[in-house]
């Protein structure tokens, strides 16, 4: 509460101005020549395998590019992510950590900068490891692994092929 006349606080945030160039990204593939022939299938496969090949050199981009004249930085590199530290109150809690147990670290790390996500990008690998980790009793962690889906505090754990083993991105995707 503030009296009428009394003075507001401020808080600010600490926007930055970037400018940054526009990039193309291109991708390309060679086909034999006999593929011309049936028209409608090569149609069909550029379509297809040709789109799908573009988007995960895209996200590889887009992920893991190093910033260089002429190129953005990817969202996983030191420009663009906080490193992670796990917060103090956590940090003897578990002497031997597992993946998941950093991902709910990072989180709080996240969350004590005032700031929530809304995906977890993990590789396939060790998405599978969290998900075929089981209890000293045996049974899986996260529930069957065709059953349920690992998310911490509700928030999606996606595994994707651009992100490296051993690294995560947890991130508010609805915002730059």
């Amino acid at each position: 509460y503030v009296a009428a006349s009394g003075s507001k606080p401020q808080s600010d945030r600490g926007y930055v101005k970037l400018n940054q160039p526009i990039s193309k990204i291109a991708h390309y593939f060679k086909i034999p020549e006999e593929m011309l022939a049936d028209i409608s299938w090569l149609t069909g496969e550029i379509s297809a395998v040709g789109v799908e090949e573009l988007l995960a050199v895209e996200d590889d981009l887009l992920l893991n590019q190093a910033a260089a004249a002429g190129k953005f930085a990817g969202l996983t590199t030191v420009t663009n992510s906080t490193a992670y530290a796990s917060p103090a109150s956590l940090a003897l809690l578990v002497p031997t950590p597992s993946n998941y147990d950093v991902l709910v670290a990072a989180w709080t790390q996240l969350r004590n900068l005032k700031v929530g996500a809304t995906h977890i990008l993990c590789n396939p690998s060790d998405y599978s490891k969290m998900i075929l980790t089981k209890a000293t009793t045996g049974e899986y962690v996260f529930g069957a692994p065709n059953v349920s889906i690992p998310n911490l505090f509700g928030i999606p754990i996606v595994p994707h092929t651009a992100m490296t083993s051993n690294k995560y991105l947890i991130k508010n995707f609805a915002k730059a």
